[in-house]
This record gives C-alpha cells, structure tokens and sequence, in this order.
C-alpha cells in the first residue's frame, strides 16, 4: 500500500514538474513570436524606406540574423514538448507497445547527445565571447554572446525537454 502512495506521489510531482515545464516554454515561445514579429516590422520598414529613400536602414541584415536566431532556438523545446516536430517515421510508424516506446526512447537519447553536445560547446563559445567582449561584424555591432546565449539557452531548454520525453517513456515503458 506504502509502495502504492510513493508511486502516486512521484506521478504527481512529475505530472507537476511537466505542467511548470511546459508553462515556461511557453513563454519561451511567446519570445519567439515576439522575436519574429520584430523581424516582420524591420523588413518591412526597411523595404518601405528603400522604396521610398532609395536607400537600405543601416544594421536589419545584423539585426534579422541576429533573432532568427531567437526564433528558432527559443521556440524548439516548446516544439519538442507538444510532440508538433517533424516526423520521418520509418521504423516507429510500424512498431507498436513496448517496441514503440523503446523507439521513442532511443530517439529522444539520440536527440539528448546532440543537444548537450550543442550545448556544451556552445556554452563555452559563450564563455570565450564573453570573456574576450568579441562583436558581430557589420554595419552594425552588437556582442557575440547574445546569438550565442539564444543557441545555448535554446539547447538546454531542448534538453530538459528530451529528459522529461525520456522519463514520461521510460514509465510508458515500464508499466
């Protein structure tokens, strides 16, 4: 029965450590959209001032790359975490039960390897850029580390994702 409560009580705060997950991605995703939405005024005001002046606005190429950027790595762990990814199904389309979770177990260690590797080298770009003051080049300079703390923040969201996929698997598989 004490076995019985103990197991209850670890669904419980798992399901509550997801909900509080997923609430942050959220967020993360409304930067995102933000972000995107910024890259929409900007191109657009710097078409209207070309067509109008004849010339660009100093910096949107700089400014673009820099949150499409944000866009991609701030919005991947909420993507992740709906299950809402791109999909090429070969083998797990046809595998059902415990061979499926088993599949998805293994993709989401394979997506773990990638994106702590991604992470860990980024974080430590990070840390050199950092360190040095190291800026963008262009018309316009900002520092390095803003780019790179997008892809290494994005990396570690991606990751807690993937532990979280792993875990809620790992149960699916085990009960």
């Amino acid at each position: 029965m004490e076995a019985l409560e103990l197991s209850a009580r670890r669904v419980r705060l798992i399901g509550k450590i997801e909900s509080s997950w997923g609430k942050v991605l959220r967020v993360l995703a409304g930067a995102s959209a933000l972000c995107l939405l910024a890259i929409t005024l900007i191109v657009s005001t710097d078409v209207i001032v070309r067509a109008i002046t004849g010339r660009p606005i100093i910096g949107v190429y700089e400014i673009t790359g820099l949150l499409l950027g944000a866009v991609f790595f701030l919005a991947i762990g909420t993507v992740e975490f709906r299950g809402e990814q791109l999909k090429v199904d070969i083998l797990s389309a046809r595998a059902r039960g415990r061979t499926a979770e088993a599949l998805r177990i293994l993709d989401a260690l394979a997506g773990f390897a990638f994106f702590s590797l991604l992470f860990a080298t980024g974080a430590i770009e990070w840390l050199t850029a950092y360190r040095g003051g190291f800026m963008e080049r262009g018309m316009v300079e900002f520092p390095t580390t803003v780019p790179l703390g997008a892809l290494v923040f994005g990396s570690a969201a991606m990751c807690v994702t993937l532990l979280l996929r792993i875990s809620r698997s790992l149960r699916q598989l085990l009960a």
